[in-house]
């Protein structure tokens, strides 16, 4: 099989992590239980901006990216099932006075909650590119100019500013770009953000270390570092529990996007800023989408409570799946050991998948003891894409 081509435009995005062991063993910092009550009963858990820009304006010398719109999507399905309410400006639509205006305006629209002492999470993304001009972190909003991003680009500290205005208690940057010091070369030249500081209560991740780059993937059709924050939202960066924290989807995401980024040539390693007391609680596995995405000029999207996850009526069945599972999982085992003598050493990511396996049946099985039909029917679409990833790999040397 053939690996993945890469674009040279690159995508990196900032998120609110910290650094953790993955796999389902138990957490370091236990989560605050106050904290995981209030999540699991909430109607709504927070605001989540989320901005993306690949068509650039002609004039602007900007480089075309071919992903930020599928970014925006996959990231807002994954938070909209999370009870988030979801706000999504993309391409025209986002101009550096709009992205701020959805900012205050989903600040005014948790102040009611915010008054009634509820802990909500702001978090706000954006896909496309960025750039650092005498010091400074800026993004490249549709509306911004290579030849003057100082003053037509979004500035990150502003954005954090904007966050912290909102009164939020937990405020989480995801910025997906690929940046530097614009130079007289033009904009070919590869692009990363300097060091970024955040404010105490403020949780940052950058797909790639300041310095270096970030990669589309034209196998994944997403931003690299994108298509892991997405899927460890939706339960693979769980713990046993079926809780998914900072510290958890963390080390999930930069295991993956390392392995991800290796296999392909090219070194991408996930880096973090900022501080809060404690770890936060993001999501659970086991959520479904079913809220709309919000109008850009709308900036409040309606949220509603997520249906049942699970495919199987009763935890019988999911038990019956279970089985089934466990005989294929121990067929696609016998296949690959059977090639290993002859290959030498698997691929990275067809080792990651076997690995996975078992992590994925083991998890069944504590929720299925805890009688969790949503984490156990998440955790089977999770063996389910690992089957399916390692029958592709077949006949890949």
């Amino acid at each position: 099989m053939k690996s993945a081509t890469l674009s040279s435009l690159c995508l990196a995005s900032f998120f609110l992590l910290h650094a953790a062991q993955t796999g389902n063993a138990k957490r370091v910092v236990p989560i605050n239980a106050a904290q995981a009550s209030e999540f699991k009963a909430s109607d709504s858990v927070g605001v989540a901006i989320l901005v993306g820009v690949g068509k650039y304006p002609p004039f602007s010398h900007l480089g075309q990216l071919r992903y930020p719109g599928a970014d925006v999507e996959s990231t807002a399905a994954a938070l909209k099932a999370q009870r988030y309410s979801v706000v999504t400006l993309k391409d025209s639509d986002a101009t550096r006075e709009s992205v701020l205006n959805a900012i205050s305006e989903a600040g005014g629209a948790m102040a009611d909650e915010l008054k009634a002492h509820k802990s909500l999470t702001i978090i706000f993304f954006f896909s496309g590119h960025g750039f650092a001009v005498n010091g400074d972190n800026y993004l490249a909003t549709f509306d911004a100019g290579i030849k003057n991003l100082a003053s037509s680009g979004l500035r990150v500290k502003d954005v954090e500013q904007a966050l912290i205005r909102t009164g939020a208690a937990r405020r989480v940057l995801w910025i997906d770009a690929c940046r530097n010091e614009p130079g007289s070369k033009g904009v070919d030249e590869s692009r990363s953000l300097v060091t970024l500081r955040a404010a105490a209560g403020t949780r940052a991740l950058l797909s790639t270390e300041a310095g270096h780059m970030s990669y589309e993937d034209d196998g994944l059709k997403q931003g690299v570092f994108t298509y892991y924050l997405v899927k460890g939202l939706r339960g693979a960066a769980a713990k046993s529990d079926g809780l998914v924290t900072f510290q958890d989807l963390a080390a999930y995401v930069t295991s993956n996007v390392k392995q991800r980024s290796l296999a392909n040539g090219n070194l991408q390693i996930p880096y973090e800023a900022g501080e809060s007391s404690g770890d936060f609680l993001l999501a659970r596995a086991g959520e479904s989408a079913s809220a709309p995405t919000a109008t850009p000029d709308t900036a409040t999207p309606e949220v509603r409570d997520p249906p049942p996850s699970t495919d199987a009526s009763s935890l019988g069945e999911l038990q019956a799946k279970l089985d089934t599972y466990r005989r294929r999982v121990n067929q696609e085992k016998a296949f690959w050991a059977g090639r290993k003598p002859t290959i030498g050493s698997f691929r990275p990511e067809i080792q990651s998948a076997l690995d996975s396996l078992d992590d994925n049946l083991k998890k069944v099985e504590i929720a299925l003891g805890h009688r969790d039909q949503s984490v156990a029917s998440s955790a089977l679409k999770e063996l389910d894409e690992d089957l399916d990833s390692l029958r592709s790999f077949r006949g890949a040397r």
